[in-house]
């Protein structure tokens, strides 16, 4: 996350772009405490929440994403998980109310499946070969 400093009040959040329209701001302090913005409208009984934002801050955001200081972030979603040992894992619940899955003696799910009540490799149940 990038810092950006409010040129109104000095108050300094965390920011992130995801997108043209999709930028996250992290406040690293109390905001009606630090923005006199929010203080105001908590002040008029709003609560801190549910105020929107800064427009003073907005404009010092802006000014760092045109002057190259705030660049947007390419967010990766993770991939499917590797195969593990055995081959490729598949998720097969216990039977109903045997409890959470992995809370057998040894890390086996009640079922035997193996730990988390994955059943893995050839000659799994479920397995279609």
């Amino acid at each position: 996350m990038t810092a950006v400093v409010c040129g109104a009040c000095g108050n300094r959040v965390l920011c992130e772009k995801f997108g043209p329209a999709h930028i996250q701001v992290q406040w690293t302090g109390d905001a009606a405490v630090l923005c006199p913005h929010v203080g105001a409208a908590v002040a008029a009984g709003r609560p801190g929440g549910r105020v929107r934002g800064c427009p003073r801050l907005g404009e010092a955001v802006e000014a760092a994403v045109r002057e190259g200081r705030l660049r947007e972030t390419r967010r990766q979603e993770p991939g499917p998980p590797e195969p593990g040992p055995g081959g490729p894992r598949r998720y097969e619940p216990g039977p109903a109310g045997s409890g959470p899955a992995g809370s057998g003696p040894s890390g086996s799910a009640p079922d035997g499946s193996g730990p988390g009540g994955f059943a893995s490799g050839p000659g799994a149940a479920g397995d279609e070969r």
